[in-house]
């Protein structure tokens, strides 16, 4: 079983030692976290380029952060097999670059996608396009 936590951190510090306290008591595989407080130079951490959505490997022992991908407002990546988007959008974005950011990670997220056929069982919506473009 796959367990993780996720938190916005609004930058403090108090709520980054909360955080490592919550994933030790919950023996969360991964943080999705917005708005860390600092970033860490480790494998097990990975940030978008905007640094405001970061993804934490801290099982114990921590996993690897696979397939990395950032973007300006999220970072993608597979721990222990299961993907995992973190992202922020932050409330200053005007509606174009709010809607861009969406395109972005939404494309993303479709080109991960490798069984259709899972996809089209799951969610059985006849408005879903699988195709990008």
């Amino acid at each position: 079983m796959f367990s993780f936590t996720q938190l916005n951190l609004n930058h403090c510090e108090a709520a980054h030692e909360l955080l490592k306290q919550r994933v030790r008591e919950t023996k969360s595989d991964a943080a999705v976290i917005s708005e860390p407080f600092r970033r860490k130079t480790s494998p097990n951490w990975a940030y978008s380029t905007s640094g405001k959505a970061t993804i934490w490997a801290c099982g114990s022992p921590p996993s690897q952060l696979l397939s990395r991908l950032a973007g300006e407002h999220f970072i993608r990546a597979q721990v222990k097999g299961i993907w995992l988007y973190s992202c922020y959008l932050p409330p200053s974005l005007c509606l174009t670059d709010f809607c861009k950011a969406l395109d972005e990670l939404t494309t993303d997220g479709w080109k991960g996608i490798s069984d259709r056929s899972y996809v089209r069982k799951q969610w059985p919506c006849e408005d879903i396009s699988l195709e990008s473009g």
